[in-house]
């Protein structure tokens, strides 16, 4: 018996349960059964052409409450809310699926109990054999849970937005490239500027002069000492001009440095510094409120980026296996075929194993940027003379290749620091300082120590291309590269695993250096005294 003649006549709807028959397309109806019986988390029932109850399954049992011995033979108008009933919400799904062959819906049902939740649901229209109608299957589901939670979620962002929104002057927030993230809506009434305006717009786009100029660096004091106010006269779309005082707090959001604040019109603080200095001290207020709101999300994205950082790890250990199979079977290939092969298949096959060799390198540098953020990173006191001699060892032959000119200062103080990182980020140094160098000159390289308050300082001077001062900070992030791989080969790691280094062993790095005028790297660690 097919599937749909569980839509029986009034008379044998309490024996529906009980009837034998078969799915229409051949399989037993003791696997039909225990489908049926095993979706408890889904109601799936049917109903008769004029919407009463025709078969029920356990799921529906559990989410509506109704035995199926109680429904069955009751019209499916029961289960919805009385002023679903009264607007007739029932009547309407079985005829737009009469209509269209399947209505859906999300809305609220009601359980025996009389309590109610949210189902996300969908109706068919049954057919017998030769295609005529005679009854319809319902599936549904109770999604109140997620309901809640969009719903929690909709009032928190409202509850965001309405602290932002009340806030008396301009509220912004912008990464350090000058990219907005977010503003208030004073923002847009006092400059004059759409939401798709600003979006577009720099943040040093709405001054002139030497305004521009002052904000500029009151933006750069933000981000290097984590505070800035700056007083500036904002240009508004159609010209008018406006003195704020403008407030910048340095955040980290996702790793990336940010500046947040607001900006208060000071027109009238400009007539009367009293009313100015009030003005500053609900600005600071206002600010600080705000960055304490921002904690618990900013520490919940630092710990995103460290497991981000634990998957990259283990991603790039098990690419290792694979790319070495795929370069020795390369070089079999050109060791043991090549007279088989014609010129250009020689040549996709050393592009080949290249192309191997230089992911292999990347996933090797990988691999030490994901020990050095997952491993701890004990300290001891380290001999820095040796450690310098040792790297100048493992580069003995490139150094003797390139005729390079290596002076060292010594001696060199002992330093506090972990060995094998201090390896790491020697040989990194070093490396850079060999490569990049203009093809028509040979490497000159000077190495020396300063002691600072404490601190040791090495430094690793080179005579080579430079860096121009905007891209200093660039080049410590993951993947930055400023030359092409056909320039100066490498896997743009190299920096990263340096920083990450000296950040582990609690110390600093960076770079005095311009364009064409070589670069001076250098690092600082904890002095050890000399006995």
């Amino acid at each position: 018996m097919p599937l749909g003649n569980i839509f029986m006549n009034a008379g044998e709807k309490k024996n529906v349960a009980t009837k034998n028959s078969e799915l229409a397309s051949g399989e037993p109806e003791e696997r039909w059964r225990l489908i049926l019986e095993n979706a408890k988390d889904f109601a799936i029932f049917s109903l008769e052409l004029d919407g009463a109850v025709a078969s029920w399954n356990p799921g529906a049992e559990r989410i509506f409450g109704y035995p199926e011995a109680e429904i069955l033979g009751q019209n499916g108008q029961i289960l919805f809310t009385p002023e679903d009933r009264e607007r007739k919400e029932a009547e309407k799904e079985l005829a737009t699926a009469l209509h269209t062959g399947f209505s859906r819906d999300e809305r609220w049902h009601l359980r025996k109990d009389g309590s109610r939740f949210f189902a996300s649901g969908i109706v068919r229209v049954m057919q017998d054999r030769v295609g005529k109608q005679i009854g319809f299957i319902k599936i549904c589901r109770d999604i109140t849970d997620r309901i809640t939670m969009e719903e929690r979620l909709r009032r928190e962002k409202e509850y965001s937005d309405t602290i932002v929104n009340s806030l008396p002057g301009i509220f912004y927030l912008f990464d350090e490239t000058g990219k907005s993230l977010r503003w208030n809506e004073n923002a847009e009434r006092v400059t004059g500027y759409s939401t798709e305006e600003i979006s577009r717009r720099s943040p040093l786009d709405f001054f002139e002069g030497p305004d521009r100029e002052q904000v500029a660096q009151g933006i750069c004091r933000a981000l290097q000492e984590g505070h800035s106010t700056t007083e500036a006269v904002l240009v508004t779309k159609d010209g008018r001009r406006i003195p704020h005082l403008f407030s910048g707090h340095r955040i980290t959001l996702a790793g990336i440095p940010c500046v947040m604040g607001m900006g208060i019109d000071i027109t009238e603080r400009r007539e009367a510094e009293r009313g100015a200095r009030e003005a500053q001290e609900r600005l600071r207020s206002y600010a600080a409120e705000l960055e304490s709101r921002v904690i618990e999300r900013t520490a919940n994205l630092k710990q995103s980026v460290q497991s981000l950082e634990g998957v990259l790890y283990h991603v790039a250990h098990d690419l290792r296996a694979p790319l070495r199979a795929m370069a020795s079977f390369t070089s079999i290939l050109l060791d043991d075929y090549a007279p088989k092969l014609d010129e250009r298949g020689q040549d996709y096959a050393r592009r080949i194993r290249s192309a191997a060799s230089h992911m292999d390198r990347l996933v090797q540098d990988l691999l030490a940027f994901g020990r050095l953020a997952h491993t701890e990173v004990p300290l001891e006191k380290v001999n820095l003379e040796n450690e310098i001699n040792a790297a100048l060892e493992r580069f003995a032959s490139e150094i003797k290749s390139l005729k390079a000119d290596i002076e060292v200062k010594r001696p060199l103080p002992p330093i506090k620091a972990n060995h094998a990182v201090l390896n790491e980020v020697i040989t990194n140094l070093l490396s850079n300082a060999l490569k990049f160098i203009p093809s028509d000159r040979n490497p000159r390289i000077r190495i020396w120590a300063e002691r600072r308050d404490g601190q040791v300082r090495l430094c690793i001077a080179d005579d080579g291309i430079g860096i121009k001062p905007e891209y200093h900070e660039r080049i410590f992030r993951m993947f930055e590269r400023l030359h092409g791989m056909n320039v100066y080969p490498g896997t743009g790691i190299g920096l990263a695993i340096v920083s990450k280094g000296i950040e582990r062993m609690g110390g600093r790095v960076g770079v005095e250096s311009d364009d064409g005028k070589g670069a001076q790297f250098w690092f600082e660690l904890p002095a050890v005294a000399t006995e």
